[in-house]
């Protein structure tokens, strides 16, 4: 494609990807209309969804995903966007990691959406039904800090109340993702290329409007491998038999169990599972910030204002959060 040589785009693979500079000035050469298509989608998603560290790559992988022009259209992009995002935040958990690669667009906007506590402004251009749910956000403008301090962010969330972590966005929007999207409760493996991660629904019930209980067994990898600096496991091919089938690989109605009253609402057994499963503290006691008390958080006004519009719904559904 776009008469790249092929001993160049195996070397440029070892590299990391062939520089999308490269790739627009080998555009600006051409008048087949196909590869100009083909080009431009390599540059978007290597621009957008598939980003490397470097900003300037895109993997050698994204040519053979868009060779088809047609069948292109129909590819599960969304699972395949978050098995990338969930491999490059496995490697940025290793030690001397600076910053994950990915969609970092893509996380931002479902932190920001879910946290109210770390939202930057509101965009006043922002039209709900014309743009995209993350240009809601003026990215551009300086975001409040309660200190500059990571250990302070640390105990930010350290102190944070259930009740200021918005579960329930689609509910609130009057979209209920597991009725106008069912594939979304897929339980099994997704895959980007021979990246292969699992997929586990049942562990994030209350984003989808559900009582949060104690999930099943989490999918293990065949092999892994993670060192201080390094996160490689390996899945293998059979794991991705479910998406052969995904719709008869989804949770059941059973699984998902009774809708939340509350959006923190949990099963009386999940927190006890909760506490033996995690670190219930980010921040070590032993190394508080200083000019940043203990018990004297309070619950945020948005996250006030989002409390009282959901006690307000059932008499008023016209209210949002």
């Amino acid at each position: 494609m776009l008469q790249i040589d092929e001993k160049q785009v195996k070397a440029e693979h070892t590299l990391g990807g062939i520089k999308l500079t490269e790739i627009r000035e080998l555009l600006e050469k051409k008048s087949n209309i196909d590869d100009v298509a083909r080009g431009y989608l390599v540059t978007l998603l290597g621009s957008t969804l598939f980003i490397d560290k470097t900003v300037d790559q895109a993997s050698t992988l994204l040519f053979s995903l868009t060779t088809d022009l047609v069948g292109v259209k129909t590819y599960s992009w969304a699972s395949t966007t978050l098995a990338h995002l969930y491999r490059e935040l496995g490697k940025a958990s290793r030690a001397e990691c600076a910053q994950p690669a990915g969609p970092s667009t893509l996380l931002e906007a479902w932190i920001y959406e879910h946290f109210p506590m770390f939202r930057p402004s509101l965009n006043s251009n922002f039209i709900p039904d014309s743009h995209p749910l993350a240009m809601r956000w003026d990215i551009h403008t300086s975001t409040p800090k309660l200190t500059s301090s990571l250990k302070a962010h640390r105990r930010r969330l350290d102190d944070m109340k259930a009740e200021e972590v918005l579960h329930c966005r689609w509910l609130l929007c009057d979209s209920n993702v597991a009725d106008n999207f069912p594939l979304s409760l897929y339980h099994g493996c997704i895959s980007y290329s021979s990246t292969i991660e699992p997929y586990m629904p049942d562990r994030v019930l209350r984003q989808f409007g559900y009582v949060q209980t104690p999930p099943i067994p989490p999918i293990k990898p065949n092999k892994e491998y993670k060192t201080a600096h390094s996160n490689s496991v390996d899945y293998g091919e059979g794991m991705m038999s479910f998406w052969d089938e995904p719709s008869s690989h989804c949770l059941s109605e059973t699984r998902l169990g009774k809708m939340v009253k509350d959006p923190w609402d949990t099963s009386s057994d999940y927190m006890s599972w909760f506490a033996q499963h995690t670190h219930i503290r980010v921040q070590n006691p032993a190394f508080l910030p200083d000019g940043f008390p203990p018990n004297q958080h309070q619950i945020s006004v948005e996250a006030r204002l989002h409390l009282i519009a959901h006690c307000l719904r059932p008499v008023y559904p016209a209210v949002r959060s």
